[in-house]
Order: structure tokens, then sequence, then C-alpha cells
């Protein structure tokens, strides 16, 4: 049966097919040739009875007569009746091969993919296909199991950065946020302080942008770099006025010997001074120095 196995459905159908019907034809064929010979061994029982020396008398009881009359019926019957039950058993036997041979394990294994993926269990392995159509099936189930699959793991992996580029955004924002809230506390006291009201306008604007960036990036890798030429000076004033509102208790100094103009985004640098001076206030006891 490996030839079968190896076979197309059609040419395997057909092959099944040509074999058990020739099977039930021979074996129909010795039916009815026995059945024949059994009627015909049947009409010659006879018995005879010697007289006399040239005498000699033949006849069949009657009794003998009506039992060989009702066999001889049922052989008639036969005759027929087993040629076409053996045909009928010969389709019926090729039926269950083909099914057997070629279909009940692609059934089987295309039932259990099936029923892996409504149960939401794309991480299995099918079994091995043949080299038939519902082998081709097969193996096309399994490619749309393993997309399914990649595609899940990209979902999972797109989530798992949004839940961290999430967290990361929290995190940015709680800096500017707080300079923000001691800006307002500064120009509570000094309404008319012109350098409280840019640094407002200067915070507003960045975490407006940031937000705006953000939300259209999956990784913090993906945000958009604006570089530009900016005094070494400048950093050195606005990171001075971030000093003062994230560290209240420490004493801070910042320097930038050296430099005139460096060539960056401010906004990016801010974001990541800033972290860098509030873990700096939360850890440092007494004193806090910046280069």
């Amino acid at each position: 049966m490996e030839c079968i196995k190896r076979m197309g459905l059609k040419q395997a159908f057909f092959w099944l097919t040509f074999w058990c019907l020739l099977g039930g034809l021979l074996l129909g064929g010795i039916a009815f040739g026995s059945c024949i010979y059994l009627r015909s061994s049947l009409s010659d029982t006879s018995l005879e009875l010697e007289v006399g020396p040239e005498t000699a008398m033949r006849f069949s009881p009657p009794a003998a007569s009506g039992a060989g009359d009702g066999l001889s019926r049922l052989l008639s019957f036969l005759q027929f009746a087993l040629p076409a039950l053996f045909l009928t058993g010969g389709l019926v036997m090729a039926d269950i091969l083909f099914y057997r041979y070629k279909l009940k394990k692609p059934i089987a294994d295309l039932t259990y993919g099936a029923e892996k993926v409504i149960a939401n269990d794309l991480d299995f392995i099918m079994p091995e296909a043949s080299r038939d159509e519902l082998g081709q099936l097969c193996r096309a189930f399994e490619t749309m199991q393993k997309e399914l699959l990649r595609n899940k793991r990209d979902m999972w992996r797109q989530n798992e950065d949004r839940r961290h580029l999430n967290a990361a955004f929290s995190h940015e924002l709680r800096n500017p946020v707080t300079v923000l809230k001691g800006s307002l506390t500064l120009l509570a006291q000094d309404p008319q302080n012109p350098e409280t009201r840019r640094r407002i306008e200067v915070y507003t604007r960045r975490i407006e942008q940031y937000v705006e960036a953000m939300s259209s990036v999956q990784q913090l890798e993906q945000l958009p770099v604006r570089y530009r030429e900016t005094r070494v000076d400048t950093l050195i004033r606005e990171l001075k006025e971030t000093v003062k509102i994230l560290s209240l208790e420490q004493q801070c100094d910042v320097e930038g010997e050296g430099w005139s103009q460096v060539y960056l985004d401010t906004d990016l640098f801010s974001h990541i001074a800033e972290n860098l001076i509030g873990n700096a206030a939360r850890f440092a006891k007494r004193r806090i120095h910046i280069s």
C-alpha cells in the first residue's frame, strides 16, 4: 500500500477501484461457475436398477427430486446474486481502503490543526503531510499557521514596545511637569519676572512637541532628531535654571569649559539632562556637579 500512499487522489481512487472491482469480478465469476456446476450435478442425480442380463431401469426418487428442485432454485438465485454481491463488496472495499490510506490521516491532521487554532494555540507542529492534493492542503494550512504565529508574535512585540513606550512617556514627562510647577510657583511670587515666563513658554512648547512625537512612534529610538547649532553658555544657563527647581536640597554647580558651540537636538538633550538631574536630586546627599 506504500505505492497507493504516494499516488495522487484521482490515481489512487482509480487503481483501488480497478483492483477491487477486478477481485469482485473474479470472485463473482467463480461463484457463477460454481453454481452452474452444482446445478448440473443435481440434474444428473438418479438411481439405476438391473432387472435382467440386458435390462436396466433408471429413475429418481420423488422425495429426492423435490429437494433437488429447491436446491436448484437456490443455486439459480445465487448464480446471479453472488456476482452482484462481490461487485458491490469490491466497491465498498475500494472506498474503505481509499479512506484509510488517503483521507483518514490528512483529515485528522487538519482537524488537529483547526482545534489548535480555535484554542488560540499557534505554537504547534503539523504532522508530516503526504504528497497528494490533501498533503498540499495540509502544507498550506501549516504555512498559514506559521504566518499567524509570526503575526501574533509581532503583535505581542508591538504591544510590549507600546507598553514600554507609555512607561517611558510617563517618566519623560515627569521632570518637565515638575519644572513647570516650580516655574508657576516662582511666577506666583514674582508675576513680572520675564525669565520665569520664558521658561514656562519653552517647557510648554517642549511638552507639546514631545507629546506629538510620541503619538506617531512605536519605540523611543524612532523619535525624530531635530539638531541645530546651539551655544554652550545657553545650555548651561538652562541647566542652571532646571537645577534650581529639581534640586532644592542640594548644592549644585554647572560648568562647560572648553566649548563654545555644539550641534545637537536641544529638546532631547534637555530630556536626558532633566532625567539625570532628577535622579541625582533623589540620591545625592549634599552636592551635585554637572560638567
